[in-house]
């Protein structure tokens, strides 16, 4: 048995969708609850109109209104039982409409993880390309014209090694990305 959180015991149950979560129903508690009213209930209108009586028998007049606040214990005791079955049906259709939605919207984020991880993957194979010819381009103009470049030349290849070099670290980080995104945590 588990405990609710209002305490009391709740059955698990397994859900199809899920290996690991585990829902938890609380047991109706309705039938006890009016019982202890109704029990309580009675009890109260006997004992005080006892004590009306105290020392008399008891007239038709008290008779009578024992057997009215026994009946209208009775009454609402069937009220409150309805009512209390009542809540309980739409308590459960509720939590049974939200488990639905959230595997919805779970679903629909996975579907979208997927996407973007996807994309990562594509966009920085795709930028690698480029800048492998951007620095192998700007590595051959260092090597063969070097001179005829001067010195803010030089400068500036360098500064272009530079930024393909960062550039290539961000998309290694992107494709790490990618792949722990791919990674299931459970």
């Amino acid at each position: 048995p588990v405990t609710a959180h209002d305490g009391s015991e709740a059955s698990t149950m397994k859900l199809p969708h899920d290996s690991g979560r585990v829902t938890k129903e609380p047991k109706d508690h309705t039938l006890p609850y009016c019982m202890i009213y109704a029990v309580l209930g009675s009890a109260w209108i006997l004992f005080s109109d006892m004590l009306l009586m105290h020392g008399r028998g008891p007239s038709t007049v008290e008779i009578w209104s024992i057997a009215k606040g026994l009946a209208y214990v009775a009454i609402t005791t069937l009220f409150l039982f309805a009512m209390m079955r009542s809540n309980a049906r739409s308590f459960r259709a509720l939590n049974q409409d939200l488990e639905r939605r959230v595997e919805e919207r779970t679903r629909a984020l996975e579907a979208v993880n997927e996407e973007l991880g996807s994309f990562t993957y594509s966009v920085s194979h795709d930028l690698r390309t480029p800048l492998r010819a951007i620095n192998g381009f700007s590595q051959m103009l260092k090597e063969h014209c070097s001179e005829e470049l001067g010195a803010e030349g030089r400068e500036h290849l360098g500064r272009i090694a530079t930024a393909t070099l960062h550039m290539s670290a961000l998309i290694a980080g992107l494709l790490d990305l990618s792949r722990a995104s791919r990674v299931d945590l459970t």
